[in-house]
Parts: structure tokens; C-alpha cells; sequence
């Protein structure tokens, strides 16, 4: 298709202009593309070094006192008296600690400072004699000389106003906008700027310098118009409660929040992404300490959004009457807008309680489809009666919750499964307790789908709901206060008395050895879900150099099996082909290999793991990370494998910052083979195996994982899905591990005291586990 001619072009350009509406001149139209949000890109981001972050305020206010403010000369209105309402206002809300008055008008005029609310008494007097009775506008030389005598102040967050009618007619013209907007060097990274027009456009230049910021905004108002300062400008806030954060934001306006790694898997979300009602909700989940700092950014409304479905008569009243908020001023064109920044100074009590230890969990359920959520418990949680706990749902009310706690464990899972919720339905769900207490935990909601064929749900565990046993045919005791009816029988007679037939006794216990084998098989398909809910617990260790390190400890349920025929897997696996780790934006984990695939690392929110395990690939056992407040620091790198962060090699110590990509390159020789152990990747070779009652622990160099034995024969290849195991079988005698079956592939040996030399036989079927057993797969002996 031919290209358009430039004639062609130049008609469309044309026609364009003609159809804009009447206000859009040439240099307005300038002006509303400045204002558009693509001008300045903005993004939330809390700076990254909390601790210096401001916890006072300062307003600095550059005030026109020309006659015009006053109607004289070429003034449009007397809006002098109502411009010093609107800062005193500000003052009386916003409650600054440091206030900063310049007056301006053939250059800078005056200049007051106020220590709030030490010398309030002062500024009211000043204020109240304060009169507009200059010549000229010359604002860029004014501000030229006031801003540069702000004095720097961290601990101050600054937010400058400059309120004037009038355009800058400096006949010099030495000073020019940019250099006026430049001479703010004592700016923070939230402090603000704010130039205001009363009544007047902003001139091409002024415009321009304030885009080309990345602080200041520029907003113009109608001829008579005040501007309700209580609504701009960046601010401190302290959140007491997580129900509603109170701005003074029109509804509608598109919140974000940024917040700092907190310790312990804690979390602040916002529970909404819009102002409603003129607040916020945000969610809070495990114990925020107090003074965590966050930053709350508000989008300003696109033209026309704030002032959608009001009636033109509605406009003009609001146009003709009082101050006009920051809502209001999104339906007049021209300007630059920035963000509202909230510093937020968190103060929340009774956060206590619970650390949501998997909070990106998909919630979204369809019927029948089930999730778990893991949650670490607080001391007070602990001692409460847990075991006589429930949920606030019940399967017909269409979602089920089931507790999932190992007696003496810090950590619970909850089991949800979707027994009908409709498709958009949510249900927040509660921990509730028999003193009364209910602790919030999350909202689930209905997706798509339908409950044919889908295992039916488990029971109802609502404190105070008994339910009766599987299929044992008796009725749950009724609540108290219930009027259930009696059924009466009558009396039986003699002949009904003697007569006896052992068909229905036998038929009671063929049913009952139903329910029994129904029962069993519910039991350990329960087990099998509490194993993979199994949540990860921390133990501390210490290591031989005498630093501190976190052992990661996995448990699982083992299932009796039946002797098969022995399983030889494949042990020859080359160098899997991994040449990069990138930490994202969002603190997201994902390996990269050289043939273009990748694949996400679900590595823990908070301490330290091994990359190794929570990846699944042994070749990387060994290098250990832990979460910090900047990134990633590296705890540990194997000699045998290199991290590199472009051309810089990392050691311990070192720290990742998120939107990094490692490279890795691994000593073939040392790490070329590798027996397969499938789910315990990452454990680390050697592996020993140590008894301890009903419970197997396999024991690596960097992690353990502790395998709970049933009766009868288990597979521990079968059991921990660790194929090169396959074919040692393990069973339960009289409280100790017997070995009933050892595999060629693999030897068994006694652990010996160090330096003892002599011969050490394999042990052999039919042999009890002696404490640490270690293991050796053939022809790996290189990799020990």
C-alpha cells in the first residue's frame, strides 16, 4: 500500500485542528499534552534507605502580594483575603511543624519563619495584616532568591507552594523559569513543588521547566477560584488501623503502595486499589513492627474522570463557590500533575498472631478445587486450644476448611476446597477459636466449573459442631437448646423376643468391615494431604566455622507398599545446561539454560535457603541465599561453581539487588555426575539415615527431610520420590527400622569414629538401622 502523500498529511492536520473545541488554542493545546501522564513517567518506590526517611513536615509558601491579587491594575478578581484563608487552612489541618512565608512582587519582599505550634500566635498576626499593595510580577528572580535559603533537612519533608495571578513580566529577563525551579536544591526524594495559577494560563516556559522535573506539577484554576491546598502535596501519616486509610482524594483515584521487605514473612497490601468513601482499606497480615515506613501514591484523574456524571449546573455551581479540591481541578486543561505521595508511619496494634507464609497462593478456586495456605503462629496462638478450633464455613454453605497441625509445631496449614461458591462469590475466611476469638485470614473466591464427580468435601469444623462417624449410620448430637423429636417404640412381644436370625448380624459385620476399610483408606488419603501440605520448618545449626545457619527440614508420611521387582534407574545425568539466575523486579527467582528455557525457583519469602533444593537441581546444592532488606545476600558459594554478576565475580557476603541476572557456570569434573533424588534435591551428598522412633530422617549436607513410617514395607524411593532410593525398603519392628531389602546399586554402611581405618562391611537385609547409616551410591563414589 502506497505511502500517504505529505499533502495528505498536512489535510488531516488541518481537519484536526478545526475540530478541537474552542478552548484548545494553539498554546493550550501544548499545555493538555503536557498534562497527560505519559509526559513524566512516575513510578512508587520507597527510597531504599528507611531509616533517614523524614518524620516532620515543612510548608513553604511563595505568595503574590501584587495589586492584582486585589483586582488593581490588570487584576481580574479580589482574591487576596480568600488565598490566605486557603494557607491558613492547610496550616490548621495539615499541621505542619516548620512554616516558611515569602511575599514577592518587584523580587522577593519578605520573608517569615514559624516554628508550629510554638509561634501559631505569630503567624495568625502576620497573616491577618498582611496586604497585597505591589507592583509587578517578577516570580522567577523571586524564587530565585527565597528557595535557595530553605536549609537542607532530612528529617523535613518540604512541600512548596507558589500562589500568584500573574505571569513573570521581569523586563531583564535574567532569570528564566528553569532557573527559578532549579534554585530548590535543598529538595528531599518526596518533598514537592506546586505552582499554582489563579485565574491566568502558565506561560510556555513555566510549563516547561515543571515538566521537565520529576517533582513539580503546575495547575491553573478559573478566574475566582480558590484552590483547596489541604488536598495536594506530599504528606506524613501515621496508620493506627489497617480498616480505612483516610485521604482527602475524590473516589475513583488509582492507588499504589510500596513497601520494605518486612521480617518474618509479614505483608501489607492494599485490600483495594481505589479511593472509595474517601479512604483506603489495606490488608495486613503477621506483625508489622512499629515505625515501618511505606509509601502510598495516588494517580491524579485523567480530564473529565473527576467530573464524570455531574450535570453541567452542578459544575458551575462548584465553579462559582468555595475552594476547589484536587478532584475539581482534574476537568480544567492545562498543567502538569504528579502523584500524591502519603508517607505512611505504621503504628498497628494486634497484628499479632499469624504470618501468612505463602501469601501469592491462588485463591480463586473452582468446585471442588482445593488450596492450602500455611501460616506460622505467634506465642499467644499457641496457647490457645487449636486443637478445639474451626473456621467460620462449613461445606454447605459452599466452602470447606480443614486444619492441618502437627501437635507442638509452630506452623498450620488450612485446607480450603470450594463445595459450591458461584463463579465471582468471595467468602472471607476466619480462625475461630472456643474463647471467642477469630482471627481474619484471607477471602476466597469462586471460579468456573461444576462438582460433578469431584470427591466430596471434608467435615464441617465449626467449633461446637460434632460430627458423626463415617458411615456408622449415628446421628451428631443436637445443639443445645434444640427440640429434635423422639421417635418412641413400642413394646415387643414374646414371639418377637425369642425369635433370632443370623443373617442380619452377619450382614452388620460385613457392612461394618466395609466402613472400616472405607475408613481406613480415608485416613490415608488424609495423611496423604497433610503430607503435601507439609509446611517447611527452620531448625538452627551450627556449622564448623561457628557462624549460625538455617538447616531446611521437609517431612512427609511414608504409605505401606508391597515388595516389587527391584528398580535400576538411569544413573548417567550430564550437567544440566544452566547458565543464568535472574532476580526480577519483584523478588522473583528463575533459572536460565542455555537452550532458551527457564524456570521459576520457589524459593522461600524470608531466611536463608539453598538454591539447590528449593530448585530441584542437586548441581546446585551448596549455593545458600538468604532474603535481605536490599536483595539477596550470598551466604555460601561452592568452590566448584562460579557467580558471576557481569564481569564481577560474588562471594559471600555479597548482595543481589532485585532486577539482577547471575550468571553460573558449574566445574564439570566435580559435578558432572549425579544419582537422582528426584524430591530430595538439594539435600546435599553425603546422605545418612538416622531412626528415631516412627520416623526416618534422610540427612544431607545442607538440609534433612524426615520420613514418618507407617506399618508394613516402605519404599523409601517410592516414599520420598527420590528415584535413585528406589528398592531400599525399610520397615517398623518393635519401635525400630529393620532393613528388609538393599538394592545392588546402592551400600549401606555403619558410621565409624574418625580416624578408625579398619574394614567397614556393607550391612545387609534383615539388619536394624543403626544412627547415622550412610549411603553410597555406586559408581558415584567421586561426588562424596
Amino acid at each position: 500500500m502506497p505511502r500517504p502523500s505529505s499533502l495528505f498529511c498536512l489535510g488531516l492536520l488541518l481537519l484536526a485542528g478545526c475540530a478541537a473545541p474552542a478552548w484548545q488554542t494553539a498554546g493550550d493545546a501544548g499545555q493538555v499534552a503536557a498534562s497527560a501522564p505519559a509526559a513524566q513517567a512516575q513510578t512508587c518506590t520507597l527510597p531504599a534507605d528507611t531509616a533517614t526517611l523524614p518524620t516532620r513536615t515543612r510548608a513553604v509558601f511563595v505568595l503574590d502580594t501584587s495589586g492584582s491579587m486585589v483586582g488593581l491594575g490588570d487584576g481580574r478578581a479580589d482574591i487576596f483575603a480568600g488565598v490566605k484563608d486557603a494557607i491558613v487552612r492547610y496550616v490548621d489541618e495539615r499541621q505542619p511543624q516548620q512554616l516558611e512565608l515569602f511575599t514577592f512582587d518587584r523580587g522577593l519582599r519578605s520573608r517569615r519563619s514559624y516554628a508550629l505550634p510554638a509561634d501559631r500566635a505569630a503567624f495568625d498576626k502576620d497573616m491577618a495584616a498582611l496586604q497585597a499593595d505591589g507592583n509587578n510580577t517578577y516570580l522567577y528572580r523571586s524564587l530565585r532568591e527565597a528557595l535557595p535559603t530553605l536549609v537542607p533537612d532530612s528529617d523535613q519533608l518540604t512541600n512548596v507552594f507558589v500562589l500568584t495571578d500573574g505571569v513573570d513580566n521581569d523586563p531583564s529577563g535574567a532569570v528564566s523559569a528553569a532557573q527559578g525551579l532549579s534554585a530548590f536544591t535543598a529538595r528531599g526524594p518526596l518533598d514537592s513543588f506546586h505552582y499554582l495559577a489563579l485565574g491566568t494560563q502558565i506561560p510556555a516556559d513555566a510549563l516547561q521547566a515543571v515538566q521537565s522535573s520529576s517533582y513539580a506539577e503546575a495547575r491553573t484554576y478559573p478566574v475566582g477560584q480558590l484552590p483547596d491546598l489541604t488536598g495536594l502535596g506530599s504528606r506524613i501519616q501515621t496508620v493506627r488501623s489497617p480498616d480505612a486509610l483516610a485521604l482527602n482524594l475524590p473516589d475513583g483515584t488509582p492507588v499504589q503502595l510500596s513497601m520494605p521487605l518486612l521480617p518474618g514473612l509479614s505483608q501489607v497490601s492494599l485490600a483495594r486499589k481505589e479511593v472509595r468513601g474517601g479512604s483506603v482499606p489495606l490488608q495486613v497480615l503477621g506483625q508489622i513492627p512499629e515505625g515501618t515506613a511505606g509509601l502510598l501514591c495516588a494517580e491524579p484523574l485523567q480530564v473529565g474522570e473527576a467530573a464524570e456524571g455531574a450535570s453541567g449546573a452542578q459544575t458551575a455551581v462548584a465553579q462559582a463557590s468555595g475552594p476547589q479540591t484536587a478532584g475539581e481541578f482534574q476537568a480544567q486543561p492545562g498543567g502538569v500533575t504528579r502523584p500524591q505521595l502519603t508517607l505512611l508511619r505504621f503504628a498497628l496494634a494486634g497484628t499479632e498472631g499469624l504470618r501468612w507464609l505463602n501469601p501469592g497462593a491462588d485463591r480463586t478456586l473452582r468446585p471442588g478445587e482445593s488450596v492450602t495456605l500455611r501460616y506460622a503462629l505467634s506465642r499467644d496462638v499457641l496457647q490457645k486450644d487449636i486443637a478445639g478450633s474451626g473456621f467460620n464455613t462449613s461445606p454447605a454453605e459452599g466452602l470447606s476448611a480443614e486444619l492441618l497441625h502437627e501437635r507442638g509445631s509452630r506452623h498450620v496449614g488450612v485446607r480450603v476446597t470450594n463445595t459450591g461458591l458461584a463463579e465471582g462469590q468471595s467468602v472471607p475466611l476466619e480462625w475461630l477459636f472456643p474463647d471467642g476469638a477469630a482471627l481474619p485470614l484471607t477471602t476466597v473466591t469462586g471460579a468456573a466449573g461444576s462438582l460433578a464427580g469431584q470427591v466430596p468435601p471434608v467435615a464441617d469444623t465449626r467449633p461446637g459442631v460434632v460430627q458423626p462417624a463415617p458411615d456408622s449410620g449415628t446421628p451428631a448430637p443436637a445443639p443445645s437448646g434444640s427440640s429434635a423429636p423422639q421417635v418412641e417404640t413400642g413394646p415387643q412381644t414374646a414371639q418377637e423376643r425369642r425369635t433370632f436370625s443370623p443373617w442380619p448380624l452377619l450382614l452388620a459385620l460385613v457392612l461394618l468391615g466395609a466402613a472400616l476399610a472405607a475408613w481406613r483408606a480415608m485416613q490415608r488419603r488424609q495423611v496423604r494431604e497433610r503430607a503435601s501440605a507439609a509446611p517447611l520448618i527452620a531448625e538452627r545449626a551450627r556449622a564448623s566455622s561457628g557462624e549460625e545457619r538455617v538447616r531446611h527440614v521437609t517431612v512427609s508420611q511414608a504409605q505401606p507398599v508391597r515388595p516389587s521387582a527391584a528398580y535400576t534407574p538411569a544413573f548417567e545425568q550430564d550437567v544440566p545446561s544452566i547458565e543464568g539466575l535472574e532476580y526480577s523486579d519483584d523478588r522473583f527467582l528463575c533459572l536460565f539454560g542455555t537452550d532458551g528455557r527457564m524456570g521459576a525457583v520457589n524459593a522461600p519469602s524470608s531466611g536463608a535457603f539453598d538454591v539447590g533444593q528449593v530448585a530441584g537441581v542437586p548441581h546446585l546444592s551448596g549455593l545458600r541465599m538468604e532474603r535481605h532488606r536490599a536483595g539477596l545476600r550470598l551466604l555460601r558459594v561452592p568452590a566448584d561453581l562460579e557467580v558471576s554478576q557481569g564481569t564481577r565475580l560474588l562471594g559471600p557476603g555479597d548482595v543481589v539487588r532485585p532486577g539482577t541476572l547471575l550468571g553460573l557456570q558449574m566445574a564439570e569434573s566435580s559435578r558432572a555426575k549425579s544419582p537422582p533424588l528426584g524430591e530430595l534435591s538439594g539435600l546435599g551428598l553425603p546422605l545418612t539415615l538416622t531412626s528415631d522412633g516412627q520416623t526416618l530422617k534422610v540427612v544431607g549436607r545442607y538440609a534433612e527431610h524426615h520420613l514418618g513410617l507407617p506399618g508394613g514395607i516402605t519404599d523409601l524411593g517410592d516414599a520420598c520420590k527420590a528415584p535413585s532410593l528406589r528398592g531400599l525398603r525399610v520397615t517398623l519392628l518393635n519401635g525400630q527400622v529393620l532393613i528388609a531389602d538393599i538394592p545392588a546399586r546402592l551400600r549401606l554402611l555403619r558410621p565409624r569414629p574418625r580416624g578408625d581405618v579398619s574394614p567397614n562391611p556393607p550391612l545387609r537385609p534383615g539388619t536394624f538401622l543403626p544412627v547415622g547409616t550412610e549411603v553410597q551410591f555406586k559408581g558415584y563414589e567421586d561426588i562424596q
